[in-house]
């Protein structure tokens, strides 16, 4: 049964769907299909984080809210969710919270589509008070082109499926950095903004 909503605001929306969503380890728990890919991606993670500097972690060090629209039976969601739920964790200031989103699918395709789809992930970089700064959608921009690549090769569904689920690139620990590199960029980005409108 999915949920719509009639708010005024995107502010508003945001902070509606910040208020009900979940934390990370809850989201996990609910997931069955796709743990094992999370499980994979949290380690590539896990050294990633490490090697971001104390002084990046102190500039992005702004109280940003990240809400993330995305299911448990998604493999984008298994290869970018917990890179977002590390990226909170080592970050102070930033607060996660999950909405599956086919549990509020009439208001995700009214407002959240991207280029006319609903793409998940969907991670929105937001300021305290629900005004969204910035976003990350689906997959990285290699990730794109590689589907591009495949999809010109015009392979049946099930052949295409075993390449996506084979090739490197579209698996931990490949995909986790190309990921990873895009969601610090949208975070670093959204706490420059963020310091521009503040002064800080």
């Amino acid at each position: 049964m999915t949920e719509s909503i009639a708010l005024h605001s995107q502010q508003e929306q945001i902070n509606h769907f910040f208020t009900i969503g979940m934390d990370y380890e809850s989201y996990k728990d609910r997931s069955e299909t796709k743990r094992q890919k999370m499980l994979k991606t949290e380690d590539a993670t896990r050294e990633l984080v490490k090697g971001i500097s104390d002084e990046l972690i102190s500039y992005l060090d702004v109280p940003l809210k990240v809400l993330c629209f995305a299911e448990n039976w998604c493999g984008d969601c298994a290869n970018a969710v917990p890179v977002i739920a590390a990226l909170t964790d080592r970050i102070p200031g930033w607060e996660l919270k999950i909405v599956p989103k086919d549990e509020h699918l009439d208001t995700f395709n009214q407002i959240y589509k991207t280029a006319g789809k609903s793409k998940i992930p969907l991670i929105i970089f937001a300021d305290e008070e629900g005004n969204e700064i910035t976003r990350w959608v689906e997959r990285s921009t290699q990730g794109y082109r590689l589907m591009t690549e495949l999809l010109s090769k015009h392979l049946p569904r099930d052949e295409l499926i075993t390449e996506l689920r084979d090739n490197p690139e579209f698996n931990p620990p490949e995909v986790t950095k190309h990921i990873f590199n895009e969601l610090l960029v949208a975070g670093e980005k959204s706490a420059a903004m963020w310091r521009s409108i503040h002064h800080k």
